[in-house]
């Protein structure tokens, strides 16, 4: 039977309305170098909530953060060993101001959907992770 992992994507957004992105360091097994949503694997018993903590602090130093209760969409996509769960939660407040943890991200910018598709196409040949399927197909929804 497949191992299931699961994990989520946050989506913050600024006074703008833009969303922060960030590009993968070349280090990571999967999607090294590809701008995506800052995301995380939920460990064992984690709840999405415990995870957005973990990941606001640990990977982009923020204080604290709290996330919608539902997330905008799930995706689901095989990898060689695992059956991922992706689910991307809207930031509803942070605090502090996010600083790259440079063991997991090289860059980090504020965009509109259109220039993250335009960034994925010109960087990643149109190629991209879950989390950002979800967020593009959410906001072409609209």
């Amino acid at each position: 039977m497949t191992q299931i992992r699961k994990a989520i994507s946050l989506i913050f957004k600024n006074s703008e309305g833009k969303i922060l992105t960030t590009k993968r360091s070349l280090n990571k097994d999967s999607f090294p170098g590809f701008w995506s949503l800052p995301s995380a694997y939920l460990h064992d018993d984690e709840k999405p909530e415990e995870a957005a903590k973990r990941l606001a602090k640990n990977k982009l130093g923020l204080r604290a953060v709290e996330i919608a209760s539902k997330s905008i969409g799930t995706g689901i996509s095989d990898r060689d060993s695992y059956r991922l769960h992706m689910e991307d939660y809207n930031v509803l407040v942070f605090k502090g101001r996010p600083n790259l943890n440079h063991e997991e991200y090289s860059e980090m910018k504020w965009v509109t959907v259109e220039e993250l598709k335009d960034l994925i196409k010109r960087e990643q040949k149109g190629q991209m992770g879950e989390c950002t399927k979800i967020l593009i197909g959410t906001y072409s929804l609209l």
